[in-house]
């Protein structure tokens, strides 16, 4: 047989050993609940939860009124989420809300970790890249990405971009890029991985012909001009609604949110021994460990876009979904995958039970209520 051929079947079986553990992992999700003796996904549904139904079943509020103080809308939560769910319900007419958006987040899952697979094996071989994924999948946060929020569809097109870009295709990076600006507002930082994807595919034309060199400079123009797309179309959307195109950021004021210097709020945070503001402090630093780890390895682009996801919660005043920016990020993402393969072979093994174990732990206090995950 020839060694490419040996080769390319490694990578397929290895493929399959990411979907079907990918798969397995939605699949231990679905059937966790009925130990807690609830039927259905429903106790996924906690939290902002709410919100994103509202939207995929009776749309965009015209005037605040959630809350006690009555300033609270749903303009705050971006459109791409509950309106695919509530394409998925109308194809499915039976499908209650809390499902459809389970098979949804669990598809978009699945194709992530497919497209880490396919970025890691740019840095390592098949079968590390594999169980890069394997742990990713198992990972006790990946509940995140099968609850009804935007975290699936946040990893799946930021990992879709990277994708595209490591095979320079930059306009088709930036098409994913402006839907991710349509998932949440962190979605316009894309534009920091297309330029740094854009430089070095630059610097890497030095001496080729002036023609090559200004068709890439268009395709990176032109993903550039893309990225923000979603967030001006959902601008312009509440302007036509309410009569504010910021609407998203004004209404913040209702849970609290500003902007202010995030060194205050954690110094603030450790003085006063906040138990959620200790581990959304734990989430940081994890975070931090993730971002200098891509920027050793020369992958700036993503470890810019990995630090401004996170600093533009620190900045907001609080430390309120923190935890899940951080530990759903694309940035922990490819820190996971590239690094937990690395371990010894029987210490991964070990480590992946574990995981396990967590995965359903944290499952628990996700239906317990408990904050301290948000």
């Amino acid at each position: 047989m020839d060694p490419s051929e040996g080769d390319r079947s490694l990578q397929w079986r290895c493929l399959a050993l990411v979907v079907v553990a990918a798969i397995l992992s939605r699949l231990l999700l679905a059937f966790i609940p009925p130990l807690f003796g609830v039927g259905g996904g429903g106790l996924y549904c906690q939290f902002d939860c709410g919100w994103y139904r509202t939207i995929a079943t009776a749309g965009y509020h015209l005037k605040p009124a959630g809350h006690d103080a009555q300033d609270a809308a749903n303009w705050a939560f971006f459109p791409l989420f509950p309106l695919s769910v509530k394409l998925a319900r109308w194809l499915v007419a039976k499908a209650s809300y809390v499902d459809a958006a389970a098979a949804i987040n669990s598809a978009l899952f699945v194709l992530s970790c497919v497209l880490l697979y396919k970025i890691n094996l740019r840095y390592a071989s098949p079968l590390q890249a594999a169980l890069g994924s394997v742990a990713f999948a198992f990972f006790p946060i990946s509940f995140y990405f099968y609850a009804p929020y935007t975290e699936s569809w946040f990893l799946f097109l930021s990992v879709l971009g990277l994708y595209f870009l490591q095979r320079k295709q930059f306009i088709r990076a930036g098409v994913a890029a402006a839907f991710l600006s349509a998932t949440r507002n962190q979605g316009i930082f894309f534009a920091v991985v297309i330029l740094a994807y854009g430089i070095e595919a630059y610097l890497a034309l030095r001496g080729e012909d002036l023609a090559r060199r200004l068709r890439l400079g268009l395709d990176v123009l032109l993903a550039l001009v893309l990225t923000p797309v979603g967030m001006i179309l959902f601008a312009a959307y509440l302007y036509w609604l309410v009569g504010d195109a910021l609407a998203f950021v004004h209404v913040q004021r209702a849970w609290g949110r500003g902007f202010e210097n995030p060194l205050w709020v954690i110094l603030g945070i450790v003085r006063l021994g906040d138990p959620y503001g200790v581990y959304a402090l734990f989430t940081f630093i994890l975070a931090g460990i993730a971002v200098t780890w891509l920027a050793w390895m020369r992958r700036y682009g993503e470890a810019a876009f990995a630090a401004l996801c996170v600093l533009s919660a620190g900045i907001s005043g609080s430390f309120s979904s923190m935890p899940r920016y951080v530990l759903a990020s694309v940035g922990l993402a490819l820190f996971v995958t590239a690094v937990l393969p690395r371990l010894p072979r029987p210490v991964f093994w070990v480590f992946l039970a574990g995981e396990v174990v967590l995965l359903a732990a944290f499952v628990g206090q996700w239906f317990r209520g408990a904050t301290w995950l948000v």
